[in-house]
C-alpha cells in the first residue's frame, strides 16, 4: 500500500477583532454603587480586570482574595491554564478598583470573584454576567477572551506600557 501525505491548504489569517475605544469607554464606566446590583459592579470590576491584566478568565476566576498582595503589588495566578503559577504586577490604574471592590465582599469568602453563595464561580455563569453586562452597556461583542486580544494590541500599540490600557 502506497502512504502519501495530502498538504493542507493555506487559508489567510484573518485578524482577530477587538473592543474599540467606544465600546471600552461604555464598558469600563463605572456604574452608580448604590443603584446597581453587586452583579452588574462585580462584573465592572471582572472587565477592568480582564482589559488591564490581559489574563484568561479561567485562571482570574481561580484568583483567591489572599492572591492579591497591595504591599508588594503583586497578583498571583496559581490556577492557569498550562499549571505554572506567575505574579504580575498590579496595574496602577486597577488598584483602586480592587481596594474598593475589596470592600464590599465579606471577610469570610475567600474567592475574589466568588457566585452569589460566596463560592468559586462557574465559568458558564461569569461568561452569562459578561453577556448581559455588555449588553446593557450597548455593545454586542461578548467574548471574554476578546479582552485578551484588546489588551495584547493596545499593549503593542502603546509601546508595551501596560498602564495606558485603562486610560482610552
Amino acid at each position: 500500500m502506497l502512504k502519501f501525505t495530502i498538504p493542507k491548504i493555506k487559508e489567510d489569517v484573518v485578524p482577530k477583532e477587538t473592543y474599540n475605544e467606544d465600546e471600552l469607554r461604555k464598558l469600563l464606566k463605572k456604574p452608580q454603587i448604590g443603584l446597581c446590583s453587586f452583579v452588574e459592579y462585580k462584573t465592572y470590576v471582572l472587565t477592568c480586570f480582564l482589559i488591564a491584566t490581559g489574563q484568561r478568565l479561567g485562571a482570574t476566576i481561580s484568583l483567591k482574595k489572599s492572591d492579591i498582595n497591595f504591599s508588594n503589588n503583586t497578583i498571583t495566578f496559581k490556577r492557569t491554564k498550562n499549571r505554572n503559577s506567575h505574579s504580575i504586577n498590579i496595574p496602577k490604574s486597577l488598584k483602586p478598583i480592587l481596594i474598593e471592590y475589596l470592600t464590599f465582599l465579606p471577610d469570610d469568602i475567600e474567592w475574589l470573584f466568588p457566585n452569589a453563595y460566596g463560592q468559586k464561580a462557574k465559568l458558564k455563569t461569569i461568561q452569562e454576567n459578561l453577556l448581559t453586562y455588555n449588553r446593557s452597556k450597548g455593545v454586542d461583542k461578548t467574548s471574554a477572551h476578546l479582552y485578551r486580544h484588546t489588551f495584547a494590541k493596545t499593549w503593542i500599540q502603546n509601546g508595551y506600557n501596560q498602564l495606558e490600557l485603562m486610560r482610552i
